[in-house]
């Protein structure tokens, strides 16, 4: 029925007091019906439209009608008449309610709503034209394991379904990545012929005991006979028991599940050959990993000689599909300063995993490699190619002033550069006056932040690791799997995140490695370096062009 909301309460003083109702055209329907349910409220002001959101727990919002408003004025005060229809489809039998809603100081009273179940033969003919299939493997997979999810959903053509509505996967303590969009296949099952829409996803689960994988519904619309019906259906939720680190897996090397693990370093290929005292080389070890995510590659710890001076850059971290695995990829470089003559040689580095579908330790090696280096023409010590060049050298920066040395941009060059820079500080300096805020984007919520700091001072270790990818995720609008790559690839934070792994994954006790001050002093460096790369890579070309412009006109 359609409802009408009249003017009330004329006789309440008050003028800011409003007067709000919520009723539905049945209260009692099964499975397949639809409730309409009208919502309005009268007064001065000029209300919202509700947060229809907290219906979604026992609701499908099917559709909903423009919200009307009529203006009175009487006795010279004006009252505003709102009111809104929406048409809602319960997503299971039983008791549901519909909460309240609240404007103002006013709200609304909940209202329950009894859902029958439907008739038994009109539900097999349902299960004949739509249902869903789970399949999961492993069944009894490792903690950080690939578990691979396949969700199909069978439907005749005379079922009308939107595939947008298939969506991802969302479990908590579990990461999760989608391997592409729906895709759409064809099935014949004897005299049975269904489309078919098909979502794939791999799970990590991030704790061992038990993980839900949750049912997935889609709201379909079917013909059955002369009967138009519109339901929710539904696939089963999966309970899956995950194994903790074996045993036998060595105390002493990070837990590393993956079904293959690929290693290949830049020194097989690169020319070694006539290398003297004062040269570097860059190295490069990239370690790809098939049914692991890039943020479960562990650092490789990579051995050198005592002549050789290291200087590892951050590494990078990606991501791939491959069918419906995913295959994570972490690359590690390095420059390395030959600082003595002689054969020297790069030892051996072994990386070990876990293979879960062989239940074995396995290793992949790094092979070992010789270099033969020759005196320079000022010495045999990259300290005397330093007093030669007339470069002051120290301990920590020698690979630096030594390339430095042989880089030197003329003044005028320099002048340039330094003219174009401050101007853009400038530039950005206004900006930020002007808009009274840093301008990176809309800075987050200052309540959702305070909960995330009390969240960093958790004992309980999967609340700080989920603290920690969230900080970020407020800070820069990126996805929970770009802030744990983020996280990763800087050398603190993944030192932080690997101690915390070893308590998830083990189920030890937690002790903190760091203070939650100095936890959010690692996060605020992280937030900060992001946006000047940001800043950078905006302003990069910019720069550059203006350097040609001025190099032109100088020239």
């Amino acid at each position: 029925m359609k409802i009408a909301f009249t003017a009330v309460l004329l006789t309440i003083s008050a003028p800011l007091l409003a007067a709000v109702s919520a009723m539905v055209d049945q209260d009692k329907i099964d499975e397949t019906q639809v409730v309409m349910l009208s919502v309005a409220v009268s007064g001065s002001q000029n209300y919202s439209e509700p947060d229809w959101t907290v219906l979604d727990n026992d609701f499908h919002l099917a559709a909903r009608s423009q919200h009307r408003e009529n203006v009175e004025i009487v006795n010279g005060r004006v009252k505003r008449i709102l009111s809104w229809e929406v048409y809602l489809i319960p997503k299971r039998a039983g008791s549901l309610t519909i909460p309240s809603f609240r404007f103002g100081n006013e709200e609304t009273d909940p209202i329950t709503i009894v859902v029958s179940e439907i008739d038994p033969e009109l539900r097999r003919q349902i299960n004949e034209h739509v249902f869903f299939e789970t399949t999961i493997t492993p069944q009894e997979p490792y903690v950080q394991a690939a578990i691979h999810v396949t969700r199909r959903l069978y439907y005749s053509n005379s079922v009308q379904v939107r595939p947008e509505q298939f969506g991802p996967l969302s479990i908590e303590e579990a990461l999760v990545v989608e391997i592409g969009d729906v895709k759409r296949s064809f099935s014949v099952r004897g005299d049975s012929h269904h489309n078919v829409l098909i979502r794939r996803s791999v799970v990590f689960a991030e704790r061992s005991g038990e993980l839900t994988i949750p049912a997935s519904q889609v709201l379909v619309r079917l013909s059955i006979g002369t009967r138009d019906v519109t339901l929710p259906i539904f696939s089963e939720s999966k309970v899956l028991r995950i194994l903790p680190i074996p045993n036998d897996y060595p105390v002493d090397q990070n837990w590393f599940p993956a079904s293959d693990v690929r290693i290949s370093d830049s020194l097989d290929t690169s020319d070694l050959e006539g290398l003297s005292v004062g040269d570097s080389i860059l190295r490069e070890v990239e370690i790809t990993a098939i049914d692991s995510h890039s943020t479960g590659i562990p650092e490789v710890v990579l051995n050198t000689h005592d002549s050789i001076r290291q200087y590892p850059d951050p590494p990078q971290l990606s991501d791939a599909a491959l069918v419906d695995s995913v295959v994570g990829k972490r690359v590690q470089s390095e420059t390395l300063l030959l600082t003595k003559p002689g054969a020297v040689e790069i030892p051996q580095t072994e990386v070990t995993w876990w293979d879960p579908q062989d239940k074995q330790i396995k290793q992949t090696i790094i092979e070992p490699r010789v270099i033969n280096v020759a005196s320079g023409l000022l010495g045999d010590s990259v300290e005397d190619q330093a007093v030669g060049a007339n470069v002051p050298l120290g301990s920590e920066q020698d690979a630096e002033n030594l390339a430095s040395s042989r880089f030197l941009l003329p003044p005028w060059q320099v002048l340039v550069f330094l003219c174009v820079f401050l101007g853009l500080m400038v530039a950005l300096l206004v900006l930020f006056v002007s808009r009274r805020h840093w301008p990176f984007g809309k800075e987050p919520m200052a309540p959702a932040i305070g909960l995330i700091r009390k969240r960093l001072k958790s004992r309980h270790p999967s609340e700080v690791k989920n603290a920690m990818a969230d900080w970020l995720v407020a800070h820069l609008q990126v996805t929970r799997v770009e802030a744990l790559q983020i996280l990763s690839s800087n050398v603190e934070a993944e030192r932080i995140l690997n101690h915390l792994n070893e308590s998830i994954f083990n189920e030890r006790q937690y002790t903190p490695l760091v203070s939650s001050r100095d936890l959010k002093s690692v996060l605020r460096k992280i937030v900060n370096n992001e946006k000047n790369k940001e800043i950078s890579s905006q302003s990069f070309l910019n720069i550059y062009e203006e350097m040609g412009t001025g190099l032109s006109s100088a020239s």
